[in-house]
Parts: C-alpha cells; structure tokens; sequence
C-alpha cells in the first residue's frame, strides 16, 4: 500500500535515498506480491513502480457527521493539516491568497490554518504571511475543538504537489465543506464529478486565485446545493463501504492465490 509514495513528484524528493530502499528492500516484495492497493486511479497512475495491473483500489474514508450550513458575514477558507511547506504547497498556497486578496475585495473572505510542522517549515510561514493579516495561523485542534472549526468553516482548500488521498478535504466534506483541490491532491476527479467544489488548473499564483474567486462567488449565489454535495460525496466514503471494499478484495486475492 504505497499510500501516495513513488509517484512521480514524491519519488524526486530523496531520489537516491528512495532508489536505495526500492533496489534493497523492495525488489522481492514487488516481485512477489499479490498486487499493490492504491487509494485512487489518479495515485495509480502516477506510480513509478512495475506492476500496476496487479492492483486493487481501496480509497481512504470518513465518518459523515452532518452538513452544518455556517451564517458567517464572511466567508472563512480552512487549511488544516501538516505544515510541510514542499508537500502541502502551502509556499503556492500563500503566493495565491496574496494574489486574491490584491485583485479582489479584502472583505469578502479570510484564511485560517491549522495546523503544527518543523520548525523550519513554521519560521518559513509566518515569514510568509507576516503581511497578509488575512491569513492566521493555529495550533492543531482536536476533538470538540476540531469539530467547532469544521462547523464555522466555509470551504476547505489544499494545494498540494502530492498526496494519496487527504483525509482533511475527505474529512471535510464529511461536515458538508465543499473543496478547493489541485491536481496534485490526486481527488480532482471525484471533485469535478460530483461538483462538490473546485479544481485549481495550474498550481500556481494566478490560477490559485482565480479559483478562490470562482469558488467565493459561486459559493455565495448557492452554498446550499454545493454543500449538499459535498455531504453527499462523503457519504459514498464512509468507512462502512470501504471496510465491505477491503474484504472482497482481500478475500478475491486469497481465493486467487489458493487457486493458483
């Protein structure tokens, strides 16, 4: 289960160190395995090792909880994760608010992160937006307090250069929070099929926000529907539906195996 390691992107950081462990530890279990579990037909497509028609897809899941519709006078955008500058994009993230904020009315929005990382990876942010009193920084939440975040929140966005599958954006549709992704997340698809939020076409300034001023606008004219589907796609994630998922699977390669 490679859960998002060896795509294309992922394989270039730590390339020598990745090349080592795939020549050492690796080369038997490839060789040998029943078949690789991705998350999703995009993390499929992406990786780098041999073998993918011997393989399953069982995605990620999340307990749906209910689709909150918040009365904010503004509309608040949610980051909540890791802050890995590289990963998580957040270095794009920022550069796109910024771009936003300059092109668009200050008023109309704000930006929350949540979150905790290194402490290179949090010096390198507040840096970032020591200018953009727009965006705020906290400490990651948990519990009641994570949930009284998801309930205030708007849209969730994550600009990620690579992922699996975020439980974050999955975790926020579970609470009816429509998505701003790139395609990057590896979720565009789910994102444009079931119109549960917007997908950023290039992962950079202008098209990050571009969209966040599509996603504003749209989400102003009809929150309601958007956020319904939102709701609707986590429950087609529920953790009920992957478990059936991962014993068939399972049980298909077991069976195939002993027929051999």
């Amino acid at each position: 289960m490679p859960h998002g390691a060896y795509s294309e992107m992922n394989y270039e950081k730590n390339k020598i160190k990745k090349y080592l462990f795939k020549h050492i530890f690796l080369s038997s279990p490839i060789k040998h395995s029943q078949g690789w579990i991705f998350l999703n037909e995009a993390e499929k497509n992406n990786f780098t090792l041999p073998n993918k028609s011997k393989s399953i897809i069982i995605p990620n899941g999340c307990y749906p909880q209910e689709n909150f519709t918040p009365n904010n006078e503004i509309i608040k955008i949610l980051f909540i994760g890791r802050f890995d500058i590289f990963h998580k994009g957040l270095d794009l993230l920022i550069d796109g608010i910024n771009a936003f904020l300059m092109q668009n009315d200050n008023n109309l929005v704000e930006f929350d992160f949540y979150g905790e990382g290194t402490s290179h990876d949090l010096s390198f942010l507040r840096k970032k937006i020591a200018n953009i009193p727009k965006i705020k920084i906290h400490n990651p939440v948990f519990g009641q307090e994570k949930t009284k975040v998801f309930i205030e929140t708007d849209i969730i966005i994550l600009t990620s250069r690579l992922e699996g599958f975020p439980m974050s954006i999955l975790e926020g549709w579970s609470y009816g929070i429509p998505s701003i992704v790139s395609e990057g997340t590896n979720i565009s698809d789910i994102v444009v099929n079931n119109n549960c939020g917007w997908v950023i076409e290039k992962n950079e300034n202008n098209s990050i926000a571009n969209t966040i001023a599509t996603a504003v606008n749209q989400y102003k004219e009809n929150k309601y529907n958007i956020r319904s589907n939102a709701f609707t796609t986590a429950l087609k994630f529920q953790w009920n539906n992957i478990a059936k998922i991962s014993i068939e699977n399972y049980n298909s390669i077991i069976q195939n195996y002993q027929n051999r």
